[in-house]
């Protein structure tokens, strides 16, 4: 599958400061219980793709993707 590149403005995700507070109120990280689907595993994801350290893979949209936007985080 192939998606449109990946763009977004990772200075407002500067403020988190990886504590895992969110964690328990995040719906698809208790669901998953995956760190790449939880509020600050996103936030390392979209950091290190937009620093070059990570390629913007079909995985890693998936992973960002499946935030529902609840903004329970």
């Amino acid at each position: 599958m192939s998606f449109a590149p990946l763009t977004f403005d990772v200075e407002p995700a500067r403020g988190c400061i990886h504590c895992g507070v969110c964690l328990e109120s995040c719906p698809t990280y208790l669901l998953t219980g995956l760190e790449t689907e939880s509020p600050r595993g996103r936030i390392h994801l979209m950091q290190q793709v937009a620093a070059g350290r990570v390629a913007p893979t079909d995985t890693l949209r998936m992973h960002l993707d499946r935030c529902l936007a609840c903004r329970a985080c």
